[in-house]
């Protein structure tokens, strides 16, 4: 088996331009040096390296050989460098962006737990329901949430959580208006949306095969705060689709009912993006960590 040491060596000699700059660099002997590349080309049975005196020349076979040892290199630091990563201590900065309702909801005692544990970690939040260039901003994590197709392709995507979304009315406003039974008829009912923009909404409801119907609307009410759009429901202003988890205690108490029981959204995925697997300090990868379970116990507790 080929000793590891002289894909080292024969690389760094490469790398230098010789062995006199290798042993430089290196503080190894030229000796040394000469005999582990004379070693390693015995070995495979090729010249890897023209030398002499005056002249240094990687072969055509020494510089494909090369290529595939550097890549191994790499490889090795990269292993190396993630072993030193889950020993070290998380301390430092964390910028993290949330959007309100879901840091209000979950997050926050996330957050205070995670910092009570980690007493060397700082963190910034930015509560925002705003879409945040991470890398512009300097954020290490942005949570999100969103149906797929997702549009964070350019960034590393953790899924943290599945969250069920439910088309509701005050049963006044269903009263007044009367049931129905197909998505065609939401028509009859003013709408509302989380959003800010009037133009280009639409509901698409699955039937119980999965089969999809899509409505198009123009909303009476709409907003970027689902707290207000809840409000706005309970009051009877219009339908609107909300996630299960944040009229849970309205829909108990009745003074929300679900429309069109038969037919469902897609659910909502939470999920954690940033930027880049490498280089992510032992704070960030410890936090998104901790979202991680601190997530898979929410669930288990509210099924």
């Amino acid at each position: 088996m080929i000793d590891l040491n002289q894909l080292y060596y024969f690389a760094k000699i490469v790398e230098h331009g010789g062995i006199s700059e290798a042993s430089k660099h290196l503080r190894v002997p030229k000796s040394k040096l000469s005999r582990h590349l004379a070693a390693l080309e015995e070995e495979l049975g090729v010249r890897l390296i023209h030398r002499t005196t005056r002249h240094f020349s990687v072969t055509d076979i020494g510089q494909t050989y090369y290529a595939h040892c550097q890549s191994m290199l790499d490889k090795a630091e990269i292993a190396q460098a993630s072993i030193m990563e889950a020993q070290a201590k998380p301390r430092g900065l964390i910028r993290i962006t949330c959007p309100i309702t879901l840091l209000h909801l979950s997050v926050e005692e996330m957050i205070t737990s995670f910092l009570k544990n980690n007493p060397e970690v700082d963190m910034i939040v930015d509560a925002t329901n705003r879409r945040i260039d991470l890398v512009h901003e300097g954020i290490d994590i942005a949570l999100r949430v969103a149906t797929p197709p997702f549009k964070d392709s350019e960034y590393v995507m953790k899924r943290l959580s599945m969250r069920q979304q439910l088309l509701v009315a005050s049963p006044e406003l269903i009263d007044e208006i009367g049931e129905i039974n197909h998505p065609k008829d939401l028509f009859r009912y003013p709408s509302m949306v989380h959003s800010q923009y009037r133009d280009r909404n639409q509901w698409e409801l699955l039937d119980n095969h999965n089969v999809s119907t899509i409505i198009p609307f123009t909303p009476k009410f709409m907003t970027t705060d689902l707290s207000l759009l809840k409000k706005a429901a309970v009051n009877g202003i219009g339908a609107v689709k909300l996630p299960a988890m944040i009229i849970q205690e309205e829909m108990a108490a009745g003074q929300l009912v679900q429309l069109l029981p038969n037919w469902r959204f897609e659910d909502e995925v939470v999920h954690a993006v940033y930027p880049s697997r490498r280089g992510v300090i032992p704070a960030v990868r410890s936090f998104l960590d901790h979202l991680e379970n601190e997530f898979i116990e929410l669930d288990k507790n509210q099924h």
